[in-house]
C-alpha cells in the first residue's frame, strides 16, 4: 500500500478468518470479516505482497494462507515502525538549525583525528616557507 497506516487488526482478522478454507477470494474474506469491500482489497494486495498468502493454483483471485502469515504481518509492522521512527528523526537533523562559527577550529567541533592532521600539515608548510 502507498500509505503508511497498515491496518494490521484487519490482516490479522481475514488470516483468521480464512486460514481453516481450503482457498479463498476477495468476496470469501468480506463475508467472513465484515470488513468494506475496499478494506479487504486492500488488505490482501498488502497481504500478497508480503508473502503472507499465495494464488491458489493457476487461478488468478483465489488465495490460500501461509502457514507462517501471522509472524509475516507482525514483521512487516515492526519493519514498517522502524522506518517512520528513522524518517522522524531525519525530519528533525533537517530541522536544526545550522551553526555558523568564525573559526574553523572552534572548541568541540570537528574530528580529533583530523585536527591532528592538519596542525601537523601546518607545521610542515611553515617550515617549507621558511626554507625558501
Amino acid at each position: 500500500m502507498a500509505r503508511d497506516n497498515f491496518p494490521i487488526e484487519n490482516a490479522i482478522t481475514i488470516i483468521k478468518s480464512v486460514r481453516n478454507l481450503e482457498a479463498f477470494d476477495t468476496k470469501t474474506a468480506l463475508l467472513m470479516t465484515g470488513l468494506t469491500i475496499n478494506q479487504c482489497r486492500e488488505t490482501i494486495s498488502t497481504l500478497k505482497k508480503i508473502g503472507a498468502i499465495r494464488k491458489y493454483g493457476d487461478r488468478a483471485r483465489k488465495f490460500v494462507v501461509c502457514d507462517n502469515a501471522i509472524q509475516l504481518i507482525k514483521s512487516y509492522a515492526d519493519d514498517r515502525a522502524e522506518v517512520k521512527i528513522v524518517r522522524q528523526k531525519a525530519r528533525e537533523f533537517k530541522a536544526r538549525p545550522m551553526k555558523f562559527v568564525k573559526k574553523a577550529n572552534t572548541a568541540g567541533m570537528g574530528n580529533p583525528m583530523l585536527m591532528k592532521i592538519d596542525s601537523l600539515l601546518k607545521g610542515v608548510r611553515n617550515e617549507l616557507h621558511v626554507m625558501q
